[in-house]
């Protein structure tokens, strides 16, 4: 991702850590995500982008929960 973090990067200290952990703990990527949350791969990957980056979005606290919710009760777990 230009101007942020590498899309495939498997650490991040971005604006959205809640989203970071949840993609690293259960190995999400983020077109995974966005069809979870039924948003785009752009909205994920400016979810993931430094916060330097002048494209950097914060994630809401309810797509956070909608995500958690979602891998909590994933079949694949």
């Amino acid at each position: 991702v230009m101007g942020g973090r590498v899309t495939g990067s498997k650490s991040f200290t971005g604006k959205n850590p809640a989203l970071d952990s949840i993609m690293m703990e259960h190995n999400l990527e983020a077109k995974t995500v966005a069809e979870m949350l039924q948003v785009s791969l752009f909205t994920v990957n400016n979810w993931r982008r430094s916060p330097e980056s002048k494209h950097s979005a914060l994630m809401s606290k309810a797509h956070v929960e909608l995500l958690q919710i979602k891998v909590a009760n994933s079949p694949f777990r």
